[in-house]
């Protein structure tokens, strides 16, 4: 019948897929992979395999920038793939794990693909996946995204020298975990990047109404350095785009945020300070995106443009008041 036939052409499509980005390089294949080898590609204590063979925790593991424009132009040469993030989890990510024995993409990386993670990325699952690993490789390796070769020793740490952290390979997909234990595991991989966290922004900013990617953001700045925050932009927002953004920003309330899952719900409560009881508005005032806005269409003159050649600031993230449910309003 119909329903069996389009079952048999979307199975006929992921194994296609799966053989592609074997042929390619772009996966490891489990059975060939050395038993006793190190699971990173480059040696740290830290990284170290567990004993008894146990699996790397999951805030360690990191895929390099290289990694993901390897898969991201794998994926396209397969044709028929879903542009948003959540669709490659679901329909090209989750089959091949359930597939090969792991329950996460990250243990089917390539070797030499696999480290200790430098950044923490914040995305949503709705926004598209290639503009994601775009906007990525466009902020942390400029001019590498083309393919430029570096011509000096002072030129900034290449594709192959940085490792991320995306929850869609390092987290199980598609295995229902409990919030407690999905903030344990964020917070240990949002410590674990020392190079800071990148914010990347859709062309609609849903990424600020999201909860769990505020509550990283949140995390970041808390446990670590606010400045290393970096804001990926799209490419040719408008001003009023970025306009809409300061808004947001100035009114980010975590009370306010959504999520996809209800039982994530209670994910908002965890961006308060750990030793208060007060339970202060937590700022990130000063987060600044690492590059200037401006737009070719007005000077940086322009008195009526006030986003041009001005660094952009995250405002404040508002917290409710635990006796009245309010959104606390103190300004920093």
């Amino acid at each position: 019948g119909g329903f069996e036939g389009s079952a048999a052409g979307a199975w006929r499509a992921r194994a296609l897929r799966q053989r592609l980005l074997l042929q390619s390089g772009t996966l490891a294949h489990p059975q060939l992979a050395p038993a006793t080898a190190s699971p990173f590609a480059r040696p740290a204590v830290q990284m170290a395999r567990r004993g008894g063979g146990k699996a790397a925790p999951s805030w360690l593991c990191g895929v390099s920038l290289r990694y993901l424009g390897l898969l991201a132009h794998s994926l396209d040469s397969c044709g028929g793939m879903p542009e948003t993030t959540a669709g490659v989890a679901r329909e090209v990510l989750a089959p091949i794990t359930k597939r090969h024995m792991g329950t996460r993409f990250w243990d089917l990386v390539p070797h030499e693909h696999r480290g200790v993670p430098d950044y923490f990325v914040a995305h949503t699952h709705s926004g598209n996946f290639f503009d994601t690993i775009s906007q990525l490789m466009a902020q942390l390796a400029p001019g590498l995204e083309d393919g430029d070769e570096q011509g000096d020793e002072e030129a900034g740490p290449g594709e192959d020298d940085l490792f991320v952290w995306m929850d869609v390979f390092a987290l199980p997909q598609g295995v229902a975990g409990t919030p407690e234990f999905d903030v344990a595991e964020v917070k240990e991989a949002v410590v674990t990047c020392s190079a800071g966290l990148v914010l990347v922004l859709d062309p609609g900013l849903d990424v600020l109404n999201r909860t769990w990617c505020m509550t990283e953001v949140w995390m970041s700045a808390y446990y670590g350095d606010p400045n290393s925050i970096i804001l990926a932009f799209p490419e040719d927002l408008s001003v009023a785009v970025y306009a809409k953004f300061e808004c947001m920003c100035l009114k980010l309330d975590m009370s306010l945020t959504t999520t996809a899952q209800p039982r994530d719900k209670p994910v908002r409560s965890c961006a308060r300070p750990a030793h208060t009881n007060d339970h202060r508005l937590m700022t990130f005032s000063s987060i600044a995106t690492n590059r200037y806005i401006i737009s070719p269409t007005y000077s940086p003159e322009h008195p009526g443009v006030r986003l041009c050649c001005t660094r952009v600031y995250m405002g404040t993230l508002e917290l409710p008041d635990a006796r009245t449910g309010r959104p606390l309003t103190q300004m920093p």
